[in-house]
């Protein structure tokens, strides 16, 4: 066959089977997003085409079906109510729709392209067809120089914005939390159902507890994408009398087999923690370390040799002094103020720890949750207590206390307060045997737990 006509042959088969392509490309358009799309599609073929066949060859953006996203949160269900009722959005319920959305993009950790922009468009407007008329509102895809708008794009960049600056300023004792892909997740609609019974009282205690393992997946996510104030009253058990039940029930989820670490180290600790004390120059610590290994009070040298652990992990945070113009470096009684409330009655402790909080949070300091401790002096301690979401823990002794306020700072990614941090750091790395790549050791802190470890080999 001559060379010419076998080109034009193929030629033409090719022509007739990209013009078959076009007009089968064109009734499944008009077929899927009407005649206005299809002319709005045919303005500019060649990027509709690609947007077509990414739509073809992708998932949806979003893991599940966005009604059942939006039944998740009182915020999503008040969107949906409001659409069956008026068969429309009002720009209030727009915009929470997206934050819902973008939420659950960014706990999914997906990385949205241009592409996917107009995917979450349509899945919007698969369940909120009164949309389609909007689509300039949601997403407006980049064209020459210009930048892509719309308040999806929008709000996508501002969460993105803010977790990078979270996690760049994130307090070392911040967990890295574990792959949830590995727990059992409990069906989105019964874990609602759960929710809201644990905001309910007259619950059985033993019906909370177990709820609250099987809404473990929820309060992570809650955890991550909600504000503080939001989470705590969403979650409202936790201002409940037996918080510290559920906080251990979390920790143990996040961090197996490490629970009980800090009571089964503690005689160990006190036993080798003597000889760096005896080293202490500082008078008050010193008396105070004489006190503690001369009482047969348990519990009063227990609180001791806690504290005493500021003396020798000292603190270098600096925080302006009460005329506000300079800074000053933590004192030991500043590091242990914040490690420890000590205070003759709990009639006055509120106001006290308002005092604190207006002392550190001054150079942005967080002082929740507080272990505070009744009574003035070791001798005459008469409680042990931990403040935290407004609610008074009482623990049966300091080392409890311990124990549980440092699994809250855990649980709830807090950070440790500054003037103390060392102290809590050393409770995380070595009792608990945690690290994290936030962690920010000082020599003293890591030759304390390098001989703590080499003894114990």
């Amino acid at each position: 066959m001559d060379k010419n006509l076998s080109v034009n042959v193929f030629t033409c088969e090719y022509d007739g089977l990209r013009a078959l392509f076009r007009a089968r490309l064109s009734e499944w358009k008009k077929e899927t997003f009407g005649a206005q799309a299809e002319t709005e599609h045919s303005s500019t073929p060649s990027t509709s085409l690609q947007t077509t066949f990414v739509n073809i060859s992708k998932s949806k953006v979003l893991n599940k079906d966005l009604v059942l996203l939006l039944q998740e949160t009182s915020k999503g269900n008040s969107i949906i109510e409001h659409y069956r009722k008026n068969k429309k959005l009002t720009d209030f319920h727009r915009y929470g729709l997206i934050d819902i959305i973008i939420e659950e993009v960014i706990f999914s950790q997906t990385v949205l392209k241009d592409w996917q922009f107009n995917q979450l468009f349509q899945e919007i407007c698969e369940s909120f067809p009164c949309e389609s008329q909007l689509k300039d509102f949601y997403y407006i895809p980049r064209k020459n120089r210009n930048n892509a708008a719309g308040r999806l794009f929008s709000r996508y960049k501002s969460k993105c914005y803010k977790k990078r600056k979270l996690q760049a300023s994130s307090s070392p004792s911040r967990p890295c939390f574990p792959n949830l892909d590995s727990l059992i997740e409990v069906d989105p609609i019964i874990c609602i159902a759960y929710k809201a019974a644990l905001n309910r009282d007259g619950d059985d205690w033993a019906g909370v507890i177990d709820k609250w393992r099987k809404t473990y997946h929820s309060r992570q996510k809650d955890l991550k994408t909600k504000g503080s104030l939001e989470f705590l009253t969403e979650w409202s058990k936790f201002a409940h009398p037996k918080a510290d039940e559920l906080i251990k029930i979390d920790f143990d989820i996040l961090y197996p087999s490490k629970g009980n670490l800090l009571f089964a180290k503690w005689s160990f600790f006190k036993k080798h923690i003597e000889a760096h004390y005896k080293k202490i120059t500082n008078a008050y610590c010193k008396n105070l370390f004489l006190s503690g290994s001369s009482t047969e009070n348990i519990d009063a040298q227990d609180y001791i040799y806690a504290i005493l652990l500021v003396a020798i992990l000292p603190s270098t945070t600096r925080f302006p002094s009460e005329s506000g113009k300079r800074t000053k470096k933590a004192t030991i009684l500043d590091a242990q103020e914040s490690l420890v409330l000590c205070l003759p009655t709990l009639n006055d402790y509120q106001r006290q720890m308002e005092a604190v909080i207006n002392k550190y949070y001054n150079a942005g300091q967080s002082l929740q949750p507080f272990i505070i401790v009744e009574g003035l002096t070791p001798d005459e301690i008469r409680g042990f207590y931990i403040s935290f979401n407004k609610v008074l823990l009482k623990c049966g002794s300091i080392i409890e206390c311990l124990d549980v306020c440092f699994k809250i700072f855990q649980v709830l990614g807090l950070q440790y307060p500054q003037a103390c941090y060392n102290v809590w750091l050393f409770f995380q790395t070595f009792f608990y045997e945690i690290t994290t790549e936030h962690d920010k050791k000082s020599v003293s802190l890591i030759s304390l737990v390098n001989t703590f470890n080499d003894i114990q080999k």
